[in-house]
């Protein structure tokens, strides 16, 4: 008997958890919709990640041939960085809500003339300029008197119209997020302006100078998973780049993160 009474509520108990039914992962619960109203109120901010690489031009072709997948071809990309067989060129980051517009630059402002009045030389001197110059500084006319060799009256090349032009790096983006936040409609625009020198024009008084820049720039739309690398495209330097001597000889990668920035 003594047994009997010590089973019994062990038999009890065991009954009772073999009623209670597993929870359905399929069927959502009180607290699920709970925790679904509260992040449906949290504020989503679209994070965007742009990141180039530069490799050799061989090692770029090989890659592509064996066809990765973005995210597998990322990954190779940032392994070679750790062996420095990549580099890693430039990264950018910008926020921005969906549907809205956002441009983030680093920049330095390049205003240059891109007009020029010619230059002058009179064709001769008059007396009057001449007896003037002589009261000035004796000795002078006679020089005047014998043409603008001097430089005195002679008008060089005189800028009359500039332009600005940013040199830096820019990013404009504009993220539209999906309604189950899994996707996301990018519009972007990267690009690199690099001054490289300026180009001399002319001789003598008529020399004029204009800026040389090299410009890198993508601009496309583009439909990405969250949280998934995606290549954008090859953003690479001109093959006579003036920055970069072996530019012909590597290929710059463009690849884009979008994530829901983290509060």
């Amino acid at each position: 008997m003594k047994y009997k009474t010590l089973l019994a509520p062990l038999l009890t108990v065991a009954l009772l958890h073999a009623q209670v039914k597993p929870a359905d992962p399929f069927v959502k619960t009180q607290a699920d919709d709970a925790a679904a109203a509260a992040e449906a109120q949290r504020p989503k901010n679209i994070s965007i990640c742009l990141e180039m690489f530069s490799l050799p031009l061989d090692m770029a072709a090989r890659l592509e041939r064996e066809r990765p997948g973005d995210a597998e071809f990322y990954k190779q990309l940032v392994a070679g960085g750790e062996k420095g067989t990549v580099r890693l060129e430039s990264l950018l980051i910008l926020r921005a809500k969906s549907g809205q517009k956002g441009t983030t630059e680093s920049i330095s402002e390049r205003i240059y003339p891109t007009e020029y009045e010619p230059a002058q030389i009179p064709n001769s001197v008059g007396a009057n300029s001449g007896e003037q110059a002589a009261a000035a500084e004796p000795g002078k006319a006679g020089r005047m008197a014998d043409g603008p060799s001097n430089g005195t009256l002679a008008v060089p090349a005189t800028p009359k119209s500039f332009d600005t032009r940013n040199s830096g790096a820019t990013l404009e983006i504009e993220p539209t997020l999906s309604e189950d936040s899994q996707i996301v409609d990018l519009r972007m625009i990267p690009e690199i302006v690099t001054l490289v020198g300026r180009d001399t024009y002319g001789e003598g008084i008529s020399v004029t100078e204009m800026p040389n820049f090299e410009s890198q720039r993508i601009s496309s739309q583009y439909t990405v998973m969250v949280n998934q690398p995606f290549l954008i495209g090859t953003i690479s330097r001109p093959p006579v780049s003036e920055v970069d001597k072996d530019s012909a000889s590597r290929v710059w990668f463009a690849f884009v993160t979008a994530s829901l920035a983290k509060l």
